[in-house]
């Protein structure tokens, strides 16, 4: 049962950030909501509009809407009554206990405060530093995982977490360069040799990763490495993504697209 005050004080605070809470929604109604239960998007994009709105460096320091002694409070105990719905939709119930200790040493970590006098400078070591803090692709991957229909996801987590980071983490960056060049923000990405070729090297290895499991298992994660592929292109956060970027970002998903068919054919063949 929600508690109506704390479900107030979050409510009020989201609606400073509507555009975080927006992407939320939209994220898990485009990499879930067509394959999965509509209420579990719709719990997901809550819980992943709270992320985005507590990866903010401000939501550490704004105590306009909470005090600093009740802020987590709160947030805690919202995150916890939407991992509690979702568990009794039949999500798997380990990987949202690892949800919740992941986003609480995020939301509640003390880096940015660290970080804030850097400005609007991100470069490589910095950008590894605070990732390498924060989680978020492992957050979101883990998240995704908890909400699909899988059987035993954990095993899958395990053997394909470290790869689908960089692949998360990469597709972000990539469709952001143009943007962050217009705000004045240097991007990580930018100072390494070729980050395309490492986007292309990590979804090689998690598809070979992946055919160790059942057909299944399979799809779905090709299936959603094509959507967080589509979520970049049809965004109106990345519109400004070169066509050159566009055009590789295109080539991957036909690349996986054509993984994923000569795996149904190799399985048609074995049957």
């Amino acid at each position: 049962m929600e508690d109506p005050a704390v479900t107030v004080v979050i409510e009020k605070y989201m609606s400073m950030y509507p555009f975080s809470v927006k992407e939320g929604v939209e994220t898990a109604e485009r990499m879930l909501g067509h394959r999965y239960p509509h209420e579990k998007s719709i719990i997901t994009g809550e819980l992943l509009a709270l992320i985005f709105i507590c990866g903010k460096p401000e939501f550490r320091l704004n105590e306009l809407v909470f005090g600093s002694d009740k802020k987590m409070d709160h947030v805690n105990s919202w995150l916890l009554e939407k991992l509690t719905e979702l568990k009794g939709l039949g999500c798997n119930d380990r990987l949202l206990a690892s949800v919740y200790q992941n986003f609480w040493v995020r939301s509640e970590g003390k880096m940015f405060r660290e970080v804030e006098s850097l400005g609007k400078t991100r470069d490589l070591d910095v950008a590894d530093w605070v990732r390498a803090r924060t989680g978020f692709p492992g957050l979101f991957y883990t998240m995704c995982l908890a909400v699909m229909d899988i059987d035993e996801p954990e095993p899958i987590l395990a053997a394909t977490y470290e790869k689908m980071v960089v692949f998360i983490d990469d597709i972000n960056d990539i469709a952001s360069m143009v943007r962050d060049r217009r705000d004045g923000v240097l991007n990580s990405l930018e100072l390494t040799e070729s980050p395309h070729s490492r986007t292309l090297s990590a979804i090689a290895d998690i598809f070979c990763v992946i055919q160790r499991f059942n057909p299944d298992v399979v799809e779905k994660i090709a299936l959603f490495m094509m959507d967080y592929i589509y979520l970049h292109l049809d965004s109106p956060r990345y519109k400004d993504m070169g066509p050159s970027d566009r055009k590789i970002c295109e080539s991957w998903i036909a690349l996986l697209e054509g993984y994923l068919a000569s795996y149904k054919l190799t399985q048609k063949e074995l049957a």
